[in-house]
């Protein structure tokens, strides 16, 4: 017998505990990492002088020994030289007074990245809702079946 009652409110219950998941993880997230937060190097970074810190920056500027970031740090050390505004930058480093992280490891992610990153993902979406209804149909009742001669 078919149940579509128990299997919508089974899965709203799934979604609701995974998303219930990842709101308490986001919101304890920064309590948890052994770096301090850029919230927190934002309220006070002199208060971090020494640490080690791991933030994601956002480059506004090229300098020549670095770049300035839009939050107004300075980023000096290991940088690549193919750096361009608006690229956001991971930094792997040491705080100092200035406000400024001395690099010791950067990771560049461009704005370009992103988009490719939607656009393969978008493109993967419709291929699989494509190749899905290739060989399934929806029916009245909510249900997806084989479609005729499909399988035979």
């Amino acid at each position: 017998m078919e149940r579509p009652v128990v299997r919508v409110v089974v899965v709203c219950l799934l979604l609701a505990f995974v998303g219930w998941t990842l709101a308490d993880y986001a919101a304890v997230e920064g309590e948890q990492s052994r770096y301090p937060t850029n919230e927190a190097l934002g309220s006070d970074f002199s208060a971090h002088h020494g640490e080690a810190v791991e933030v994601w920056v956002t480059v506004e500027a090229t300098t020549p020994d670095g770049f300035r970031a839009t939050n107004g740090w300075a980023v000096t050390g290991d940088i690549p030289a193919a750096l361009a505004p608006g690229d956001a930058v991971q930094v792997y480093g040491v705080a100092r007074p200035g406000p400024r992280i001395a690099a010791e490891q950067t990771a560049v992610s461009a704005p370009a990245n992103r988009r490719y990153m939607f656009g393969v993902s978008a493109l993967a979406v419709v291929l699989t809702v494509a190749l899905g209804l290739r060989h399934w149909r929806p029916t009245r009742a909510g249900y997806f079946v084989p479609r005729e001669g499909d399988g035979d």
